[in-house]
């Protein structure tokens, strides 16, 4: 028997669901366009700019070099 409520059993499924899905880093502006560093709009996986280089994290190849060219 399952003993997870709600909630866990959500969240279960989200990280299965986004798992092989790359993370994005946000934008300096992203509070007023919503877009990533690489141009894409709400991404549902995101990553800090100081994490880019883990490679577990797999990150967007087109984020991690702009955050290369702007310094992030």
């Amino acid at each position: 028997m399952n003993t997870s409520n709600w909630h866990q059993q959500n969240a279960v499924r989200r990280n299965n669901r986004l798992r092989n899905h790359a993370a994005h880093i946000k934008g300096p502006d992203f509070i007023l366009s919503g877009l990533m560093l690489c141009g894409r709009k709400d991404s549902p996986v995101t990553l800090a700019p100081e994490h880019r280089e883990n490679p577990a994290n797999k990150c967007c190849l087109a984020c991690k070099r702009a955050a290369d060219k702007l310094g992030l």
